[in-house]
């Protein structure tokens, strides 16, 4: 049986091309300018853990994003750490996937997912 999902608004999300962006095999993560593939859009739930809240840098304010999707399986195959969701609805954003685990199952398989966002934090 699957599970329903509440409250589906559209995401945008950038999927970081891991075939042209140069990585550290000590760290596993990218060296230098990330590259990113074209936009794709997903209607998920959203949960915000913060919103709304800002962040004051010398240079101004920054609105500081977190929360997670929830995510069917299919979904999920498509999304990796370190992907950027660019808009939320019509909110401009740059967050990025931080973590992606499974919350529910039926039987031996997971039937729903979370993946987790955060913005970077800037210095």
């Amino acid at each position: 049986m699957r599970p329903l999902r509440l409250e589906r608004i559209p995401v945008k999300i950038a999927k970081l091309d891991r075939t042209t962006t140069t990585w550290d095999a000590d760290f596993r993560e990218p060296v230098g300018a990330e590259k990113y593939l074209p936009e794709q859009t997903i209607n998920v739930q959203v949960r915000f853990t913060r919103a709304g809240q800002m962040n004051i840098l010398p240079t101004g304010q920054n609105p500081l994003w977190d929360g997670y999707l929830v995510l069917y399986p299919e979904e999920v195959k498509n999304i990796q750490i370190g992907d950027k969701i660019t808009q939320i609805t019509e909110i401009a954003c740059e967050a990025y996937i931080t973590e992606i685990r499974p919350i529910a199952y039926y039987g031996n398989k997971p039937t729903l997912y979370r993946a987790y966002f955060s913005e970077r934090q800037k210095a």
